[in-house]
């Protein structure tokens, strides 16, 4: 059994067009686990609130003869570890500080959201 204002994804009660009859789905707030690596034009952020429904400007649903045929990917990061070099290299490209030893320097990339 559903749970009450949760997600479905049975088939008899999702709707993938505009309108018609839809049962009650709640907005969520977005956290940092919420997001891959995948960035685009479209992408939410931190603490923005997914809603579960059409709303006015959204882009079409995927039926939709409008819509994209394909995902228009903007940045796809590579998630290797850095060495302490890459690291130095990477803050001081930045204006940031690059001394330390590897546990500051990734926690100043981290900071600096790069």
């Amino acid at each position: 059994k559903d749970r009450v204002g949760g997600l479905s994804t049975v088939s008899s009660i999702m709707n993938l067009n505009y309108g018609g009859a839809q049962r009650f789905m709640r907005d969520t707030e977005l956290t940092e686990g919420c997001f891959g690596i995948i960035f685009h034009a479209q992408r939410k952020k931190v603490k923005d609130v997914q809603k579960m429904t059409f709303e006015e400007g959204d882009p079409p649903p995927i039926t939709d003869k409008d819509c994209p045929k394909y995902d228009q990917a903007l940045e796809v990061f590579d998630e290797k570890p850095m060495n302490v070099a890459e690291l130095k290299v990477t803050l001081e490209r930045n204006d940031l500080n690059g001394n330390g030893d590897k546990k500051r320097l990734v926690k100043r990339c981290k900071a600096a959201k790069i």
